[in-house]
């Protein structure tokens, strides 16, 4: 599984781009621009939404085992910090050692 998400995230610029020329830009700068907005909601559901689902959602799920009455207790029982740092982490990477976004 490493050696595969390694080659997704390798590759994944060159999949957007591929995706994007199916669409027939006129213009370079259109191509570039769609190739980005795939590689952006890429980015945006795999580290985000999947991320705080699996993470967050595997927590709440332990809360309302252990009391299935207490919907309310179950997000507040969250650590929101620790997901909100995560967040805040890559996208700070992204922005200073990525260039693609």
């Amino acid at each position: 599984p490493a050696i595969l998400t390694l080659l997704l995230f390798t590759f994944i610029s060159q999949i957007c781009v591929a995706l994007s020329k199916l669409e027939h830009h006129h213009h370079r700068s259109a191509l570039n621009t769609s190739a980005m907005e795939k590689l952006w909601i890429f980015v945006l559901f795999n580290f985000c939404i999947f991320y705080l689902l699996f993470s967050s959602g595997l927590d709440m799920l332990q809360a309302l085992l252990e009391d299935p009455n207490s919907f309310r207790t179950a997000f507040e029982n969250l650590d929101w910090a620790l997901y909100g740092s995560f967040y805040c982490n890559y996208f700070l990477s992204m922005a200073l050692f990525d260039c693609a976004l």
